[in-house]
């Protein structure tokens, strides 16, 4: 295989990595969210638990 043929494969691989990672960050983003969501339950009720006892 050539230059070329070698750029022009190294293109075709990049576009498709990119497609599927796109693909598993959107998923990853929603999992991330709703773990940000808890952890902020936590703490805030830490925090407030923690207030009441003073």
């Amino acid at each position: 295989m050539n230059n070329r043929g070698y750029t022009l494969l190294g293109w075709i691989v990049w576009k498709l990595g990119m497609r599927f990672g796109r693909r598993k960050l959107a998923r990853s983003r929603v999992q991330l969210g709703a773990l940000a969501v808890i952890i902020a339950v936590v703490v805030a009720g830490l925090a407030i638990a923690h207030g009441e006892r003073d």
